[in-house]
């Protein structure tokens, strides 16, 4: 198994800017960057079977805050899949977030980079989705829960590959590294 050679230069290119970017030097230039940690847990609902538990995730998101409603991130998540038998796997999503001028609610598209790790050539294309969520702030830390829809290509157990429309459930918390 090897990791994607796309992904491998996305999320190494990311992380070292984010590093960068975190230095004391770089924060000194009030640079608003953002750290989000998050669990969340995906359901299959179509092709059938419909509520079919698929992957586990467990997501770091190093992010820029353009203005006060736009946040970039990119989210590295790890995955733990039910539908593959429990292998493990990583993924890689550029976000951008808007949030509602004077509302807690916000919404999120996404660019996901899926199954580095171990997929076949055919599922690693880029797939396209969209969060609806909500922030709320407990103890003076920002928690948000969403529910994202991310449609993405899968190898069939019948070996084609076929569109999977996958809801996602994410619960977690983000640090405003600027204070």
């Amino acid at each position: 198994m090897r990791l994607n050679s796309t992904g491998r230069w996305i999320c190494g290119l990311g992380l070292a800017t984010f590093l960068w970017l975190g230095t004391s030097n770089a924060n000194a230039l009030d640079i608003p960057l953002t750290l989000g940690f998050s669990i969340g847990q995906e359901v299959q609902f179509k092709p059938p079977p419909v509520g079919q538990a698929r992957a586990t995730s467990l997501m770091m998101s190093p992010g820029y805050k353009v203005s006060d409603n736009i946040r970039v991130d990119l989210g590295i998540s790890y995955i733990q899949d039910t539908y593959r038998r429990g292998k493990v796997d990583f993924e890689i999503r550029p976000n951008l977030m808007v949030t509602l001028p004077g509302y807690s609610y916000y919404g999120r598209l996404n660019l996901g980079f899926v199954h580095l790790y171990d997929g076949e050539t055919g599922e690693k294309r880029p797939s396209i989705g969209v969060a609806l969520g909500r922030t709320l702030t407990i103890a003076k830390l920002p928690f948000h829960a969403e529910m994202a829809l991310n449609p993405r290509t899968e190898k069939t157990k019948k070996d084609k590959f076929r569109l999977f429309w996958i809801m996602e459930a994410r619960v977690g918390f983000t640090f405003d590294l600027q204070d």
